[in-house]
């Protein structure tokens, strides 16, 4: 309730009278009405904590009809400007992708422009708009607006990763380990005996496989066919942002990392992706590559 009551204040103080604050405050956050959606299975609460400081929180549930409505999503002022508030919507649509649920909806007080615009950066449009006597003399005034959230991820057919690994000569690899013992290793040193040209993508080591390692794929200064992940989830949309800005249009996101919200994003933005699949195995396999490298240790 106390962290509730601090964003509110920054954020409707200058919309709402400080006797509307507390008594919707008092509506949505009393203790019974929290803990009774906390058992609802449908009900969602997500929370983001900074230094060990909650700075935000979200609330969502699926409706009779079969949308997500966002009833909330709240950060403090000082965690705003940071991409937080998208991290959060992130992980809404994943969790609406999960469920194979594609519409999702929202009401914002029609003073609070501010509101108003980051949804509409982040896709949603203006619906409709709503007015409800909440009782105490108060009205919600409020615009409706919603979003259809793209269909739940799916990979390319064996046909097409394929033709994709037959056209592909140079491979950027991000978080190819310089220890043989790694996957990311062994898995490179398999396709550079298939014949692909492998440059590694690591922050501190110089050479990897025999070849130049660079820090990030724009130090790259030649252009690469595809680029395969071997980072950890979180990691994903900053390979996603790196593999946007060098122009590359196809990306492989190795065996075991998934992370739908950075993959339907490099899809929308013309990548084509496979996720939570071996390129080696997918090569040996799909394109009956003859056996001429050594096997990986992440295949022993």
């Amino acid at each position: 309730m106390e962290l509730a009551r601090r964003i509110w204040q920054e954020c409707y103080a200058s919309i709402l009278s400080s006797a509307q604050i507390e008594y919707m405050l008092e509506q949505r956050y009393n203790e019974a009405l929290l803990r009774e959606q906390l058992r609802q299975k449908k009900t969602h609460w997500d929370v983001l904590y900074v230094n060990e400081q909650m700075v935000g929180f979200s609330h969502y549930f699926l409706t009779p009809v079969g949308s997500m409505k966002l009833d909330k999503l709240y950060l403090l002022d000082e965690a705003r400007g940071q991409g937080l508030g998208r991290r959060f919507l992130a992980r809404i649509e994943a969790k609406m992708r999960s469920l194979r649920v594609q519409h999702l909806e929202l009401a914002v007080n029609r003073a609070n422009g501010q509101a108003q615009a980051a949804y509409q950066q982040w896709g949603f449009i203006q619906s409709g708009a709503l007015q409800i006597d909440i009782g105490g003399g108060f009205v919600m005034d409020d615009f409706l607006m919603t979003k259809k959230v793209t269909a739940v991820f799916q990979n390319p057919t064996r046909e097409a990763c394929c033709q994709l690994l037959k056209k592909a000569k140079t491979m950027a690899v991000i978080g190819l380990s310089p220890n043989p013992d790694r996957p990311s290793y062994g898995v490179a040193q398999a396709m550079q005996g298939f014949g692909f040209r492998i440059i590694p993508v690591h922050p501190t080591a110089s050479v990897i496989l025999g070849e130049k390692v660079y820090p990030d794929l724009a130090s790259i200064p030649y252009p690469v066919d595809l680029v395969n992940v071997f980072r950890s989830a979180p990691f994903i949309d900053e390979a996603v942002d790196q593999t946007l800005a060098k122009g590359v249009k196809s990306l492989w996101i190795q065996e075991g990392i998934v992370n739908e919200s950075a993959a339907t994003r490099a899809l929308e933005a013309g990548v084509m992706v496979v996720m939570d699949r071996c390129i080696y195995r997918d090569y040996r396999d799909y394109c009956q590559a003859p056996d001429i490298s050594p096997r990986p240790k992440a295949m022993e």
